[in-house]
């Protein structure tokens, strides 16, 4: 499967590691360019750097062809247009992380 992680926090990586070790292609968008060349050196990861709620940076990442699109970042309105962003581009599944 191909897998979207946006949001590097903690529970980002720990995502993204699971499915890594699962066999997945794992792509990881945040804004810190340090944590994305960090995990990406690290783990067989594609990395993207930018807000995962732009158009541009999805198709970047490929979402369009993604089986699932996982939105983690500490803002949830960033999490909730990041799905429907990959939804609107075909995205198979989305999931938001909603704190509010």
């Amino acid at each position: 499967m191909k897998i979207v992680v946006v949001g590097l926090g903690q529970v980002g990586q720990e995502l993204a590691k699971e499915m890594i070790s699962k066999n997945h292609e794992v792509t990881v968008i945040d804004t810190n360019k340090n944590v994305v060349d960090y995990f990406t050196n690290k783990y067989e990861a594609t990395g993207i750097v930018g807000s995962g709620a732009s158009k541009e940076v999805q198709l970047n990442a490929r979402c369009n062809i993604a089986d699932v699109v996982v939105a983690l970042t500490n803002i949830d309105e960033i999490n909730l247009m990041t799905c429907l962003t990959a939804k609107h581009l075909g995205a198979r599944y989305t999931v938001a992380k909603v704190m509010n």
